[in-house]
C-alpha cells in the first residue's frame, strides 16, 4: 500500500486544501489573572497573615510572616527605586538559598525590573551565561550600557 491515511491525516489534508484553519479549543478555559505578581500574592490571602510562610529550616528562630513579607517587599522596592533602578533593568542576586531570597527578587519585580540569579558556587563559565544575556539584552534595548 503505497498511501497510508489515518482520519486526522484525511482531515488535516482536506483542510490544507481547502485554506481551511484548524483551531482547537481547550476541554476547559483556565482564568488567568491580570493583576501584577505582588498583588496576586499578597491582595486577600486566605491564611493568617501573623504566621509564617517563610522558615528556616536550620534555624527555627527565622521566619517571615504574609505581613512582615509584603512591608520588607515595599521597604526594597522603594529603596531599589531610589537608588535607580527603572523598568527594565537588570539585577543580579549572587547568593546562596535564604528565606529572604524571595524577597529580593518579588522587590525586584516590583520596582519593575528584570531579576537574574546567580550562585556563589558558580563555575567562572556558569555566571558568564547570565550576565551576558542580560548585558546583550540592555544592550540590544537601549543602544549601549555606558549611556
Amino acid at each position: 500500500m503505497l498511501f497510508s491515511f489515518s482520519i486526522t491525516n484525511l482531515l488535516f489534508s482536506i483542510c490544507i486544501l481547502m485554506n481551511v484553519k484548524m483551531i482547537f479549543e481547550p476541554a476547559e478555559r483556565l482564568h488567568i489573572p491580570t493583576k501584577d505578581l505582588l498583588s496576586y500574592i499578597f491582595d486577600n490571602p486566605e491564611y493568617d497573615q501573623d504566621e509564617p510562610i517563610y522558615r528556616d529550616p536550620a534555624n527555627s528562630s527565622r521566619s517571615i510572616s504574609c505581613n512582615q513579607a509584603r512591608k520588607l517587599i515595599r521597604q526594597l522596592v522603594a529603596g531599589l527605586q531610589a537608588w535607580g533602578v527603572r523598568k527594565g533593568d537588570c539585577i543580579a542576586i549572587h547568593a546562596f538559598n535564604d528565606i529572604y531570597y524571595s524577597m529580593l527578587v518579588l522587590a525586584i519585580v516590583g520596582a519593575g525590573g528584570i531579576f537574574t540569579g546567580t550562585n556563589p558556587s558558580y563555575t567562572p563559565m556558569e555566571l558568564e551565561h547570565p550576565f551576558k544575556e542580560s548585558y546583550d539584552k540592555n544592550e540590544s534595548e537601549t543602544g549601549s550600557l555606558g549611556s
